[in-house]
């Protein structure tokens, strides 16, 4: 699934993936060091922060290397990481608590830009159908990956896409709900912006009781025609 992703996708998964465990100093010490040692998925982190020009991001997530490796790291050989390294070593402790507070404050910014950066290149993510007066669905789909009418022959992938999200009105309310595909909308930030993006689209709901219900979904298995078998 990671490689059927775009570039600025990719950036998405490897940032939320690090993201979503760094919720406690303990999480982030051993998480940053499992994904320095053992996945080698920094440097892919760190390029997908410059993908979304997040320099200042960068510039810590290399002081958080430098962290791990002087601790962790003699020669070619690491050490065995642990949560509890913290609470036996002061200065470790100091050292990480310090970049972890930096972190925190940095990856709101960090989320808010990213999700500012989804809406202002939507062509990438959203394809809008209107289903006639207010009601409307909305398509989340890689364009890239979408075959022009004249491509449309036989042996032809036909893209799912991400996942769709649905406002339906209801008198003085509304009910929005949909599935998002888990690879890409990997933490709850990514599914508020598309919310909230839907929320722009349509303004009347803002005067409204409106609940809502998204499922996140990881696929298994597909049923295909593609004009060949």
């Amino acid at each position: 699934m990671y490689r059927q992703l775009n570039e600025g996708q990719q950036a998405l998964f490897l940032f939320y993936s690090y993201h979503n465990h760094t919720k406690s100093l303990a999480e982030f010490y051993w998480f940053s060091a499992y994904n320095i040692k053992e996945m080698k998925s920094w440097s892919g982190i760190r390029n997908g922060m410059r993908f979304f020009n997040q320099n200042e991001m960068v510039a810590l997530l290399d002081n958080i290397e430098r962290v791990i490796v002087d601790k962790n790291r003699i020669g070619d050989q690491w050490r065995e990481v642990t949560p509890t390294d913290l609470e036996q070593d002061p200065n470790l402790y100091q050292l990480i608590e310090d970049l972890f507070i930096q972190y925190r404050a940095q990856a709101e910014e960090v989320i808010a830009n990213i999700n500012m950066e989804i809406l202002q290149h939507q062509e990438i993510y959203f394809e809008i159908e209107d289903e006639g007066d207010l009601d409307m669905i909305v398509r989340f789909y890689d364009g890239s990956r979408e075959p022009a009418e004249e491509e449309i022959v036989d042996l032809v992938i036909a893209d799912p896409g991400y996942g769709y999200l649905l406002l339906k009105y209801k008198g003085d309310a509304a009910l929005l709900s949909g599935f998002l595909n888990e690879s890409v909308f990997a933490s709850d930030e990514m599914v508020e912006a598309a919310i909230e993006y839907i929320e722009r689209l349509s303004p009347h709901s803002e005067s409204v009781y409106m609940p809502y219900h998204v499922s996140r979904f990881k696929p298994t298995s597909y049923v295909e025609y593609n004009g060949e078998y």
